[in-house]
């Protein structure tokens, strides 16, 4: 598609809510919605507003092209890096077909914009269908998609540090795919994609969901279940996929890695997953597995691993035990072409939970580790009267003999009342080795009424025992028409 047809095609739809009154809410239409939204990022980086001198501690260090900078003006070297991007979309919305399109400007300076060019933006586009047949249900899906569900689960082998309230584990799923954010066009590399997923009608028949990309990927997945009594669900996936990537080996005189050249390569994943297995009516348990298969480019596979469980008792109070192990041969390449950070990780979990009439209490507690890192992690949250409260710390320890790296401490409190719900945080992040202090608050705001529906600001302040920098403060609004038919989203963003 042309830039110029993309311009076209995201005016066309943005530019029909002239025609669109609201009042055509109640009048019938052969679609769902025609929402509309439109974001704004304005950066005015206000850290370049301060001098230097020579006997500033850091004066030595800055070039004499830095130096010959600083000599202007502060209000003309804060503008010399003041960037804006925005973002232009729609989606039509219908019951059976999804269109959605948007147009974005890159992160540009101010004095730069007279240079944009059609080239220069980026486009996102997305297109759904769901035909509904009589022995079964099939989604079409094109685009700039994002995926997920077993597709991700194959691209990495290893789970995410679980945080201290920790959901539910995993469990075996298709291949998912979702169109694009209107945010999504502002990313500098998009892929693009087709999907198709067949259901079937009789419930013991597994479905099947594949995916083929533009880079010489394509994934394909069978997955099913089957119910028994009371409440036990059994569920199965089988995922294969060609995954192109590839090795340079570094930029250094020193190479790193090996390289190797890029070439599709077969990967495998089954998993298998059991929800709610009843041992007795307080106590049950989830328990999730998967085996990973994965090419060595230079000969053989990888194997990878990977089981999760949880039992929750129900006593006077909820509690849960979770744990989980998953382990790789040395030096691991996945679906990705990311290699292994470690060859194991392991982590355990315990949430306690009491529900009262007026105050509810939960506590939860997750200690990771993997080669070289050791990560623990604790809250506590209170809630009441609509309102809650949350406390919590994480230490990180790193290191062949495990060090203190980084701390990070978190308040949160929030209530919800008949026109609006806040959220106010304030985060800690201290580094002892490097003995820098990150201390950011947070205010949002979200209404339930009117023409406003959120507002939010964040500001953030960097503490070094050298150079303290300038707290750099983000101001966000949202506006929205809550039209259910023609709904319309304005953000406008600013960063200081």
């Amino acid at each position: 598609m042309r830039p110029v047809q993309k311009i076209a095609l995201v005016l066309a739809l943005t530019a029909s809510t002239a025609c669109l009154p609201l009042s055509a809410e109640e009048k019938p239409a052969p679609f769902k919605s025609l929402s509309f939204y439109e974001g704004i990022w304005i950066d005015f980086p206000l850290e370049y507003a301060q001098d230097i001198k020579p006997e500033d501690a850091l004066f030595a260090e800055h070039s004499e092209q830095e130096r010959t900078f600083f000599a202007l003006p502060p209000v003309e070297r804060v503008y010399r890096n003041t960037s804006l991007k925005a973002v232009s979309g729609a989606r039509l919305s219908s019951e059976h077909v999804d269109l959605t399109a948007s147009l974005a400007l890159p992160k540009t300076l101010f004095q730069n914009l007279q240079d944009i060019t059609p080239e220069s933006l980026g486009f996102t586009f997305g297109a759904s269908a769901q035909i509904p047949l009589t022995v079964l249900t099939a989604h079409i899906k094109a685009g700039h998609l994002s995926h997920s569900g077993s597709f991700s689960h194959i691209k990495n082998p290893f789970f995410q540090v679980p945080s201290a309230f920790m959901s539910d584990i995993p469990d075996s799923q298709s291949i998912s795919a979702s169109l694009p954010e209107f945010t999504q066009a502002l990313a500098k590399e998009k892929t693009l994609s087709a999907y198709l997923c067949l259901k079937p009608a009789l419930p013991f028949v597994p479905a099947v969901s594949a995916s083929i990309f533009d880079n010489q990927t394509f994934c394909i997945c069978a997955n099913g279940s089957i119910a028994f009594k009371p409440k036990t669900t059994v569920s199965y996936a089988c995922t294969a996929g060609t995954f192109s990537y590839a090795k340079t080996g570094g930029t250094s005189w020193f190479k790193t890695e090996k390289p190797f050249a890029s070439l599709p390569r077969l990967s495998l994943m089954a998993e298998c997953s059991v929800k709610n297995v009843q041992f007795s009516k307080a106590v049950s348990a989830d328990v999730y597995s998967a085996y990973m298969i994965y090419p060595n480019p230079f000969g053989g596979v990888f194997n990878a691993y990977r089981l999760q469980a949880q039992v929750t008792v129900h006593t006077t109070g909820t509690v849960s035990f979770g744990g989980g192990f998953s382990c790789a041969n040395e030096n691991t390449i996945d679906a990705s072409g990311s290699t292994v950070s470690s060859p194991w990780q392991l982590y355990g979990n315990i949430q306690y939970e009491i529900k009262g009439t007026t105050l509810s209490s939960k506590t939860g507690l997750t200690v990771y580790a993997q080669e070289k890192m050791l990560n623990i992690k604790c809250a506590q949250k209170f809630e009441w009267n609509s309102q809650s409260f949350l406390l919590s710390a994480e230490p990180l320890f790193e290191g062949t003999e495990p060090v203190l790296s980084k701390v990070k401490l978190q308040a949160e409190y929030s209530t919800d009342t008949r026109y609006l719900t806040s959220k106010t945080k304030i985060n800690v992040l201290h580094s002892p080795l490097s003995t820098k202090t990150v201390i950011s608050a947070s205010e949002q705001l979200s209404f339930k009424n009117g023409i406003v529906s959120k507002l939010s600001a964040e500001t953030e302040w960097s503490l070094t025992t050298d150079s303290p920098r300038v707290p750099q403060t983000t101001v966000s609004a949202a506006f929205t028409n809550r039209s259910k038919r023609f709904p319309f989203t304005f953000l406008l963003e600013i960063k200081l």
